[in-house]
């Protein structure tokens, strides 16, 4: 057998979206232990198990190996720094967040939308990593909803519920598409000037499946991403809705052409505001930090990404 592209198998491990977790434990000395996580399953409910797995890695491995009782924190769409902190911080990492000690001195984050106590119910090596089955004793719940994990970065549902809100009565629905090759981007032309793929819709909650039926209609089969720029513009009446996309049939659709990156500052532009949002998305993946920029055609906030 082949040897696998390890950089290419974990970008495809990192298609299937998840939550956020801190796993942690107490090591026989007192020591307090905790790892991001985004390997977390519920298992059964009878008996109620979950499973996450600690790689070998991890400075606290053999804590995890060789636990009697361990943690999982879900956390909430405003721990992306408490996320950060257990993901790389080489200090105290407990000392930096809110915690509380469960009755078996186990550290269970306050803020965290959920958390389960558990005593380790069966402990499986493969390959690289640990499969911890815990059985779970307590469990707390909140309200409020969860840190997402796709593709190397954050997400939190709530932006993107906020970017597609019901649209105005008066207003119509443009959803396009801002689609990449190694050499450029997917362009329209309208009387020389250029655009990006789009079509126009009812209703902005079938924003992603539209515009993915559309491109789908002229033979380019595309996974849309993520809402990237949400606008509307009062002299149209228009609201703009955009999405990162990808395509393995980008340079075989007569849709336009493929304009190259370094030309697309310069392009001349059907319309003011996508020539902005251009010209961000390029600083941007020059940074590899992406945003979500919700407002007008003239001003609003860029939401970004934080990348893990």
């Amino acid at each position: 057998m082949p040897d696998l592209d390890q950089k290419a198998l974990r970008a495809a491990f990192g298609s299937f979206m998840t939550g956020v977790t801190i796993v942690t434990a107490k090591a026989p000395d007192g020591t307090l232990v905790g790892f991001t996580a985004n390997s977390f399953t519920s298992v059964s409910m009878d008996p109620p198990l979950i499973l996450v797995c600690p790689g070998n890695h991890l400075s606290s491995f053999d804590v995890f190996k060789n636990c009697t009782h361990f943690a999982a924190n879900i956390l909430s769409e405003n721990q992306q720094d408490t996320s950060d902190i257990f993901a790389g911080s080489k200090g105290d990492r407990f000392a930096q967040v809110d915690w509380q000690a469960d009755k078996n001195g186990v550290p269970i984050l306050t803020e965290a939308i959920a958390s389960f106590s558990c005593s380790t119910h069966k402990s499986i090596t493969a390959g690289d990593h640990l499969v911890l089955i815990g059985k779970v004793e307590a469990f707390s719940k909140s309200d409020g909803l969860g840190l997402g994990y796709w593709k190397g970065g954050y997400f939190t549902l709530s932006k993107e519920r906020e970017a597609q809100i019901s649209s105005r009565p008066d207003e119509a629905i443009i959803v396009g598409a801002i689609m990449e090759n190694q050499n450029g981007i997917l362009v329209t032309s309208d009387n020389d000037k250029l655009a990006l793929p789009s079509v126009e819709l009812l209703h902005d909650a079938q924003a992603r499946i539209g515009i993915k039926d559309h491109l789908n209609s002229i033979g380019l089969m595309v996974e849309i991403g993520r809402v990237y720029s949400v606008y509307h513009d009062r002299i149209s009446k228009k609201r703009f809705i955009y999405f990162r996309a990808t395509s393995q049939d980008i340079n075989n659709v007569s849709l336009g052409n493929i304009l190259p990156l370094d030309a697309a500052p310069a392009a001349n532009w059907r319309d003011k505001a996508e020539a902005v949002m251009i010209r961000r998305y390029l600083t941007e993946r020059s940074n590899n930090q992406f945003g979500l920029y919700i407002g007008d055609s003239n001003a609003g906030e860029v939401h970004h990404e934080t990348q893990g």
